[in-house]
């Protein structure tokens, strides 16, 4: 073989071998069949100003109240979001074993490394209160990195009011290679239920579109004695900068 053929072969060789390589590498970074969102990892992240809204109705309105909203976006900021909400039983002597009262923790999330992070910056309000006791519990997300996507609440059997609810979360985190993504949309993590009776063939999930975080939470209740008739989350858009 001549040293020019040589030469050539070498070539050849050395970009077959770079295109494997380049085609390895993307198969890494490949977006999981769970991942919906993605970016740089020197990101700078915002939420939208736009929102989109979820709402469940039981169908009953008679006695309802008006709207009972705790918006962190609005109320607080626009990197604030939803991290634990806490529920109060019905009053004692009543058998109906409903959620009668809810509290509303926001947290504050920041830029760090290109992904946001829960911060110890938060802020409690009533999201609203019926006849309660004193039994109560909450669900709350756990990693400073989870980020709320939805609620999931157990309804009664005749779907007339919310007996109880747990967080739905998704998690950013990170992917080989200069990415990040948040997990949940296909594959919804609960953060655990706040009063612990539901049954699985009575629950709903309100979910947030793809690419959305959730920052509202809204209620009608009945008036005559606490029941949640209606719910509703709003959900705005997280955006890479």
């Amino acid at each position: 073989m001549s040293a020019d053929m040589g030469r050539e072969a070498a070539t050849v060789g050395a970009l077959l071998l770079a295109a494997a390589m380049l085609s390895a590498c993307g198969s890494e970074l490949e977006r999981p069949a769970n991942a919906n969102i993605r970016t740089r990892r020197a990101a700078t992240w915002s939420v939208s100003g736009v929102e989109t809204e979820r709402e469940w109705s039981s169908g009953k309105t008679t006695s309802l109240s008006p709207w009972q909203t705790r918006d962190c976006y609005s109320d607080l900021g626009s990197l604030y979001m939803p991290a634990e909400v806490k529920g109060w039983r019905e009053r004692s002597g009543n058998a109906d074993n409903f959620t009668a009262r809810m509290t509303v923790r926001c947290s504050e999330y920041k830029q760090s490394y290109g992904y946001l992070r829960r911060t110890t910056t938060v802020d409690w309000a009533t999201l609203y209160s019926g006849a309660y006791r004193s039994t109560s519990g909450s669900t709350s997300l756990s990693g400073s990195a989870d980020l709320p996507i939805g609620f999931r609440f157990n309804r009664n059997s005749g779907n007339g009011y919310v007996k109880d609810f747990e967080l739905v979360y998704g998690t950013m985190i990170m992917v080989p290679g200069p990415l990040a993504y948040v997990t949940g949309y296909a594959d919804q993590s609960g953060s655990g239920w706040a009063l612990n009776f539901g049954s699985a063939s009575t629950e709903h999930t309100l979910i947030c579109p793809d690419q959305h975080v959730m920052s509202k939470l809204a209620v009608r209740y009945d008036t005559r004695n606490g029941k949640v008739r209606r719910f509703k989350i709003g959900c705005r858009a997280l955006r890479d900068l």
